[in-house]
Protein backbone atom coordinates (compact mmCIF):
# COMPACT_ATOMS: atom_id res chain seq x y z
CA UNK A 1 0.00 0.00 0.00
CA UNK A 2 2.50 2.19 1.07
CA UNK A 3 4.59 1.52 -2.65
CA UNK A 4 2.04 2.81 -4.63
CA UNK A 5 0.36 5.92 -2.80
CA UNK A 6 3.52 7.90 -2.25
CA UNK A 7 6.76 8.48 -0.84
CA UNK A 8 8.20 5.72 1.85
CA UNK A 9 8.42 7.43 5.30
CA UNK A 10 11.81 6.53 7.04
CA UNK A 11 11.98 5.30 10.43
CA UNK A 12 13.84 7.96 12.72
CA UNK A 13 17.03 5.80 13.03
CA UNK A 14 17.72 5.01 9.44
CA UNK A 15 17.20 9.39 9.17
CA UNK A 16 19.50 10.22 12.03
CA UNK A 17 22.07 7.43 10.44
CA UNK A 18 21.86 8.88 6.99
CA UNK A 19 22.35 12.66 8.45
CA UNK A 20 25.05 11.53 10.65
CA UNK A 21 26.89 10.18 7.57
CA UNK A 22 26.49 13.42 5.61
CA UNK A 23 28.81 16.01 7.85
CA UNK A 24 31.22 12.75 7.43
CA UNK A 25 31.41 12.99 3.80
CA UNK A 26 31.41 16.69 3.76
CA UNK A 27 34.41 16.83 6.05
CA UNK A 28 36.31 14.11 3.87
CA UNK A 29 35.72 16.54 0.82
CA UNK A 30 36.55 19.63 2.52
CA UNK A 31 40.48 18.08 3.68
CA UNK A 32 40.44 16.50 -0.43
CA UNK A 33 39.88 20.06 -2.36
CA UNK A 34 42.51 21.69 0.89
CA UNK A 35 45.13 19.39 -0.33
CA UNK A 36 44.48 19.97 -4.26
CA UNK A 37 44.75 23.23 -3.50
CA UNK A 38 47.70 22.99 -2.37
CA UNK A 39 49.27 21.24 -4.75
CA UNK A 40 48.15 23.12 -7.24
CA UNK A 41 49.48 26.29 -6.64
CA UNK A 42 47.95 29.33 -7.83
CA UNK A 43 45.17 29.46 -10.65
CA UNK A 44 46.48 30.40 -13.91
CA UNK A 45 44.44 33.35 -15.33
CA UNK A 46 43.73 33.30 -18.96
CA UNK A 47 43.99 36.82 -20.47
CA UNK A 48 41.13 36.62 -22.90
CA UNK A 49 38.88 36.43 -20.22
CA UNK A 50 40.12 39.29 -18.40
CA UNK A 51 37.79 42.51 -18.63
CA UNK A 52 38.94 44.96 -21.49
CA UNK A 53 40.25 47.32 -19.06
CA UNK A 54 42.97 44.68 -17.47
CA UNK A 55 43.59 43.53 -21.03
CA UNK A 56 44.75 46.59 -22.24
CA UNK A 57 47.26 47.10 -19.72
CA UNK A 58 51.04 46.86 -20.92
CA UNK A 59 53.54 45.34 -17.73
CA UNK A 60 56.15 45.73 -20.00
CA UNK A 61 56.11 49.20 -19.75
CA UNK A 62 55.58 49.55 -16.48
CA UNK A 63 58.56 47.72 -15.32
CA UNK A 64 60.76 49.68 -17.46
CA UNK A 65 59.91 52.85 -16.03
CA UNK A 66 60.23 52.35 -12.22
CA UNK A 67 63.94 50.86 -13.51
CA UNK A 68 64.65 54.85 -15.28
CA UNK A 69 62.91 56.07 -12.16
CA UNK A 70 65.42 54.39 -9.63
CA UNK A 71 68.19 55.25 -12.00
CA UNK A 72 67.53 58.57 -12.36
CA UNK A 73 66.77 58.87 -8.15
CA UNK A 74 70.03 57.06 -7.98
CA UNK A 75 72.09 60.06 -10.07
CA UNK A 76 69.78 62.68 -7.93
CA UNK A 77 70.98 61.41 -4.73
CA UNK A 78 74.83 61.05 -5.88
CA UNK A 79 74.67 64.72 -7.05
CA UNK A 80 73.13 65.80 -3.71
CA UNK A 81 75.62 63.94 -1.53
CA UNK A 82 78.32 65.67 -4.22
CA UNK A 83 76.52 68.86 -3.51
CA UNK A 84 76.80 68.33 0.03
CA UNK A 85 80.31 67.27 0.22
CA UNK A 86 81.20 70.76 -1.99
CA UNK A 87 79.47 72.78 1.00
CA UNK A 88 81.16 71.29 3.31
CA UNK A 89 83.96 71.63 2.10
CA UNK A 90 83.29 75.26 1.31
CA UNK A 91 82.44 76.15 5.15
CA UNK A 92 86.06 74.58 6.49
CA UNK A 93 87.76 76.46 4.06
CA UNK A 94 86.01 79.73 4.85
CA UNK A 95 86.57 78.94 8.40
CA UNK A 96 90.36 78.55 7.50
CA UNK A 97 90.46 81.34 5.59
CA UNK A 98 88.87 83.87 8.02
CA UNK A 99 91.58 84.96 10.28
CA UNK A 100 93.66 85.09 7.35
CA UNK A 101 91.04 87.45 6.32
CA UNK A 102 91.23 89.34 9.29
CA UNK A 103 94.97 89.11 9.19
CA UNK A 104 95.10 90.76 5.75
CA UNK A 105 92.66 93.04 6.11
CA UNK A 106 94.61 94.13 9.54
CA UNK A 107 97.68 94.30 7.63
CA UNK A 108 96.11 96.33 4.66
CA UNK A 109 94.34 98.94 7.46
CA UNK A 110 97.58 99.57 8.55
CA UNK A 111 99.59 100.08 5.47
CA UNK A 112 96.65 102.23 4.53
CA UNK A 113 97.09 104.28 7.81
CA UNK A 114 100.88 104.73 7.07
CA UNK A 115 100.23 105.94 4.21
CA UNK A 116 97.63 108.62 5.03
CA UNK A 117 100.23 109.46 7.86
CA UNK A 118 103.23 110.14 5.33
CA UNK A 119 100.88 111.74 2.78
CA UNK A 120 99.58 114.18 5.65
CA UNK A 121 103.55 114.67 6.69
CA UNK A 122 104.48 115.33 3.12
CA UNK A 123 101.74 117.99 2.82
CA UNK A 124 102.88 119.49 6.08
CA UNK A 125 106.32 119.75 5.00
CA UNK A 126 105.21 121.45 1.68
CA UNK A 127 103.19 123.86 3.38
CA UNK A 128 106.51 124.96 5.54
CA UNK A 129 108.64 125.25 2.75
CA UNK A 130 107.52 128.04 1.37
CA UNK A 131 106.98 129.70 4.42
CA UNK A 132 110.96 129.31 5.34
CA UNK A 133 111.95 130.31 1.77
CA UNK A 134 109.85 133.52 2.15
Amino acid sequence: MNDSKGPKIMSSHSFNSIKNEEPKKAEVIDEQSLQTTQKRGQPKINISRLPPAFANKKPQKKQIEPLAQKKEQKQQVQQNLQNIEAIQEYKQVSQMLSPLKALIINQTLARTQLAIQESISTISLVHERPKENT
